[in-house]
């Protein structure tokens, strides 16, 4: 019975023999029982789901309240792609599309972007110039709606609180709009990505902010080397993370069947637990546009016809030992190799460059008039 008065009348515990005191016992009944009214509230009406924040082609990609991924292995672009769904979201104009991506109508947020590699002379701010402009912004605008900031000069056993201080004024500061953050790279914001206490820490305070105010996560993580198509996100942080992340994406270049790179691009969805997981994307970089572009029907044709490694150089060189003879004219030499390997002009004009170059070229090539043509080098 005493022991029962210790505890209801002071909180805690006290010990018979030594007096000591136990840490006060937090009592978490009333909030579980709140919790509990509002899910059985909910549960008696008519449920309406959330609408997404961000199409794909008409399929729903990122909703509100919600943790979204993005994950690849180093130089794949992954924050190429990132900037462009940054600029969606800052971007007014519901019409614009950015490579196939699409805002919700009449939808407006205020977009953070936190980053935690680029420098800060260049290279992060040339990633922000290059939002505005793809949102339509001119380079010396300053949307009301986009911000930034870095961790790259926060010691890393305190990022995690500089984010949450962040945050949390961002938070304070705009709690009657959407607040889409953007955390590039996430395992750069705590000590030690592999430290499970660490991570559950940092991703159990996304988790309270996307339950209690109106905010979004869009993680960028990289995937362990030499993992593209199932990869693995980074740490044990990448593992709790794809676990309660909403959508994942992986992006990363198309492969061959030798495991070389193709030029064309590949977004993956992983995982969508709003929707059918959507077909793969294609993009490509351009020169001429310093970003990711739409890969039009020609451009993954030919890089799908890589892919099959249909004409393989050692094929190729086995099939012009046998069958050339003597000199042959380019279109001759391009109809028969297109027809016997049922891949496109291009591929083989790939492969024939290949060779043509070199110090000891296995075929010659010389130009008469506005033709091309081809003899074998000797000797084999």
């Amino acid at each position: 019975m005493d022991k029962f008065k210790n505890v209801m009348q002071h909180g805690y515990e006290q010990l018979p023999q030594t007096g000591e005191q136990k840490v006060p016992k937090v009592s978490y009944l009333a909030q579980l029982r709140e919790i509990q009214e509002t899910i059985e509230s909910k549960a008696c009406q008519d449920i309406r789901f959330a609408q997404p924040l961000m199409t794909l082609n008409g399929v729903g990609i990122i909703y509100p309240n919600t943790i979204s991924v993005i994950q690849g292995q180093k130089g794949v672009h992954k924050s190429r792609l990132t900037e462009n769904l940054c600029a969606a979201c800052v971007k007014m104009d519901a019409n614009r599309e950015f490579i196939g991506f699409k805002i919700a109508p009449l939808k407006r947020f205020h977009v953070v972007y936190g980053d935690t590699e680029r420098n800060l002379n260049d290279q992060f701010p040339f990633a922000i110039q290059r939002i505005k402009e793809l949102a339509g912004f001119d380079k010396t605008s300053r949307p009301n709606n986009l911000e930034a900031f870095s961790l790259i000069e926060i010691e890393r056993t305190e990022r995690f609180e500089a984010v949450k201080q962040y945050l949390d004024d961002v938070r304070q500061n705009h709690a009657d709009e959407h607040v889409i953050v953007i955390l590039d790279v996430i395992t750069d914001c705590i000590g030690s990505f592999n430290d499970p206490k660490e991570s559950m820490k940092l991703l159990d305070h996304l988790n309270m902010m996307i339950n209690r105010y109106n905010v979004s996560f869009i993680c960028v993580i990289h995937e362990n080397p030499n993992s593209f198509g199932e990869g693995k996100a980074r740490g044990h942080l990448g593992t709790e993370l794809i676990n309660k992340a909403s959508t994942v994406i992986s992006i990363g270049f198309d492969k061959g069947a030798n495991g070389n790179s193709t030029d064309l691009i590949v977004l993956k969805f992983l995982h969508t637990r709003s929707v059918k997981k959507p077909e793969p994307h294609f993009l490509r970089y351009s020169e001429e546009a310093r970003g990711l572009v739409l890969a039009d029907a020609d451009f993954i044709a030919d890089q799908k016809s890589l892919k099959a490694e249909k004409a393989e150089l050692g094929e190729l060189k086995d099939w012009l030992l046998e069958n050339m003879m003597g000199e042959i004219s380019k279109t001759a030499l391009l109809d028969q190799l297109t027809q016997y390997f049922g891949c496109t002009a291009k591929t083989v004009e790939t492969r024939l460059k290949s060779l043509t170059d070199g110090e000891t070229p296995f075929l010659g090539r010389k130009k008469n008039g506005k033709e091309v043509f081809f003899t074998l080098n000797a000797p084999f």
